[in-house]
């Protein structure tokens, strides 16, 4: 079973594997493996927490420190652009440029 965890101090996830995880993590974009503390390493971002989640399924947990940093993560980034991202005002026309728009709202 995988775990991660965030390192304030790297700015970055963290994420202990066994042996036969390593095709699993590299799907990750951006991991990468720490030699030197014997695991992987990927960027602190909201799609790399998406995308782990993705790959590993149910066989990721997750520390609290890294669930209380999504969840700040969350609060002040990404709803904040799902929010922008349905708040443009367009004309309702039928033109090809508005039906996709309205595809990026749902």
């Amino acid at each position: 079973m995988a775990h991660a965890d965030y390192d304030p101090t790297g700015d970055r996830v963290v994420v202990h594997t066994v042996w036969n995880q390593k095709d699993i993590i590299t799907a990750v974009p951006g991991a990468r493996f720490d030699a030197v503390n014997k695991y992987w390493v990927v960027p602190s971002a909201w799609a790399s927490l998406v995308i782990l989640r993705g790959v590993f399924g149910a066989d990721l947990t997750l520390s609290k420190r890294l669930i209380d940093w999504a969840w700040k993560l969350r609060r002040d980034w990404v709803d904040q652009a799902m929010t922008l991202r349905v708040a443009l005002n367009a004309p309702d026309d039928d033109s090809p440029e508005m039906n996709m728009m309205k595809s990026w709202r749902t």
